[in-house]
């Protein structure tokens, strides 16, 4: 009886069975030429995620997907276990075919490909000695990224295009070869490598592979993307940023780099690219760029905004005269000293903190005032909030690229005296290094000059520390070509013509570390010693 009954329950399972195929098949035949497939491959073409939608499609990789019967995610986490044995090891040859197994079984993973790109070029590529060897690892990164963009591009459905892979090969590109430490030989390289540019485009030409253009390309290219409609998950006024960086990095390293035999350039040449790097600044600031709070933000806005907020400030002043001031004496003694600065203030002078102790007590005015002016202050003081409220979602997007700062470079570089302060800094560092110190002097005086006039025409520049460090670095360099003279020539000069910005160097980094050689005590018949010494 017992074996009767386990049969027939046998012939139930294998009935259910075949019942249940019919449903499944229903559900999960896949979509042909001919078939648009079950339900499931139905709903994955609808909603754009088949792998046809997400991008190129690779057929060793849905191999090696079917390979892991389901188990992709513990097939990653113990191939990136091995990756990072065969990296501790140096076994090089195995570490880029686990990477490219990794990538087989999640192509559409962004950060599989961001990681293991960084992974290539900037740990990988450090542990060789020759930096020949050193710039291939770095091209096998980019490589590595180029291969996962391809992967992740659909041309017939942007929302399946991964812009951010874009933007990161036009980083590596220009960060990691325009700033390592080995920069010099890395951009000489580039240039020529003719089997990463006939691969990358053919029809580049030789004077365009500088790593800073072809990077600005991609970066370009990624804002191309997002406009057509991929999705963008990454900080957008950062990712907006990155073409003019790459145009103004440009332009700087044309006055300070010397790669590929090439001398520093000067004169028009380098005031075209900085003309060229303000032209995309300003592209920059007019970008609608999505706000934390779900609006569109132009950096260029700012100055309109605050001169907005001096007319609404004004209208206060009529609709409630004195009733400013009359609150601000009866508090006078619970506000604090920044307060009372804050209302003091003009509004076109104060900073986003000020201005936001500004609109706070005029809210307080207007809640005070008489009830037949009320209703019309209320409504002026909330116009002056939310002004407010968009001028500083503007101020820390701004604070977060340094905009002010890079628009000041952008206008003070192509001006004459900041050509000649360049070119003059060149050759006086060239005739520094030649040991030729009468002439490196000369050459040093003349660019402080020219720094000089610089920094008086651009305020930003002067109160910028990292200008300032730059210059004291500088002012070393001018401090060790004077031990090499005799006499009064080794003076140093007194006042020095850039002693502001050694005073705003020493109050932000130290004391300089080179000092002018010491004179003698001050005695009743030595001259004592001055500020400069």
């Amino acid at each position: 009886m017992n074996e009767r009954r386990t049969f027939w329950w046998k012939v139930a399972y294998i009935v259910a069975i075949a019942i249940l195929i019919v449903p499944l098949h229903a559900l999960s035949l896949p979509a042909t030429k001919d078939s648009p497939g079950g339900i499931l491959a139905q709903l994955r073409t609808e909603n754009g995620l088949a792998e046809a939608n997400l991008g190129e499609i690779d057929a060793s990789a849905e191999t090696v997907k079917l390979a892991t019967l389901g188990l992709r995610g513990v097939a990653v986490n113990i191939l990136w276990e091995k990756a990072n044995y065969y990296k501790k090891v140096e076994d090089w040859t195995s570490f880029g075919a686990v990477l490219e197994q990794i990538a087989n079984l999640q192509p559409h993973f962004f950060t599989v490909w961001d990681y293991q790109a960084h992974n290539l070029t900037y740990n990988t590529s450090v542990e060789f000695d020759d930096y020949k060897d050193r710039y291939d690892w770095v091209i096998k990164g980019i490589n590595f990224l180029k291969k996962g963009k391809a992967l992740n591009t659909n041309p017939r459905d942007p929302r399946f295009t991964e812009p951010r892979i874009t933007s990161r090969i036009g980083w590596f590109i220009a960060q990691k070869i325009g700033r390592a430490d080995e920069h010099r030989q890395f951009r000489r390289l580039f240039k020529e490598d003719d089997q990463f540019h006939d691969a990358d485009n053919p029809n580049r030409k030789r004077e365009d592979r500088d790593n800073w253009l072809v990077g600005f390309e991609y970066y370009k290219r990624a804002w191309n993307e997002v406009t057509t409609g991929a999705p963008l998950r990454t900080t957008p006024v950062i990712f907006y940023s990155q073409p003019m960086m790459a145009l103004i990095y440009y332009a700087d390293a044309l006055e300070s780099d010397s790669t590929a035999g090439e001398q520093p350039h000067f004169g028009q040449v380098a005031q075209q690219a900085w003309k060229n790097a303000g032209r995309e600044l300003a592209e920059f600031g007019r970008k609608d760029i999505p706000s934390p709070y779900g609006e569109f933000i132009h950096l260029d806005a700012l100055e309109d905004l605050v001169a907005k907020e001096k007319i609404i400030e004004d209208s206060l002043k009529k609709v409630m005269p004195g009733e400013f001031d009359k609150l601000k004496t009866e508090q006078h003694d619970k506000l604090t000293a920044e307060m009372i600065e804050a209302l003091d203030m003009p509004t076109e002078k104060r900073d986003g903190g000020q201005q936001t102790t500004a609109f706070e007590f005029w809210r307080q005015v207007a809640e005070k005032t008489g009830a037949d002016r009320r209703g019309e202050a209320l409504k002026l003081a909330g116009q002056f909030e939310q002004t407010e409220l968009a001028a500083r979602d503007i101020r820390n997007s701004r604070d977060i690229v340094n905009y002010i700062y890079w628009k000041t470079r952008c206008d003070a570089e192509p001006t004459p005296a900041a050509l000649d302060a360049h070119e003059l800094t060149f050759k006086a560092e060239h005739e520094q290094q030649e040991a030729r110190p009468n002439s490196a002097r000369k050459y040093y005086d003349q660019a402080f000059a020219a720094w000089r006039k610089v920094l008086d025409q651009f305020k930003v520049l002067r109160d910028d520390t990292l200008m300032a460090q730059d210059l004291a670095e500088l002012v070393d360099h001018y401090r060790d070509t004077l031990r090499q003279l005799a006499g009064d020539e080794a003076k140093f000069p007194e006042p020095f013509v850039l002693q502001d910005m050694l005073d705003l160097n020493e109050r932000t980094y130290g004391p300089s570390q080179a000092k002018t050689p010491e004179k003698p005590k001050a005695t009743d018949n030595a001259e004592k010693p001055g500020k400069g010494s």
